[in-house]
């Protein structure tokens, strides 16, 4: 299960800096942050369970309620199963984010 080890590999993995006391602290909410430059651009909360996680409007809007303490969008990170190899390893992120990263994604692809 979740340990304050494994919450750390898992926001490593897609390069975010842990947040000092898992978000407890007044000035950075959340488990990690994700700079772009020295700018934050993304929070992200992992979650680490065995067969399920049920995302839910309160759960959700907590995690958006921390990036916007922090100034950035929100991420969750759902990592499911026991061990590797075979976790599932998800993200969610708002609609606006994924509109504006497959715009990103398009304008670079149609260069080429």
């Amino acid at each position: 299960m979740a340990t304050d080890k494994s919450e750390k590999y898992e926001i490593s993995r897609v390069g975010a800096v842990p947040v000092k006391n898992s978000g407890r602290g007044q000035h950075h909410k959340g488990d990690g942050i994700i700079y772009l430059g020295n700018e934050p651009f993304i929070t992200t909360d992992a979650k680490e369970y065995g067969k399920g996680y049920r995302l839910t409007p309160d759960n959700w809007g907590k995690i958006d309620a921390d990036a916007k303490i922090n100034r950035t969008d929100p991420m969750l990170q759902i990592t499911l199963g026991e061990e590797d190899p075979g976790r599932l390893r998800l993200v969610v992120i708002s609609e606006d984010m994924f509109v504006e990263l497959l715009r990103v994604y398009k304008e670079n692809y149609e260069r080429e």
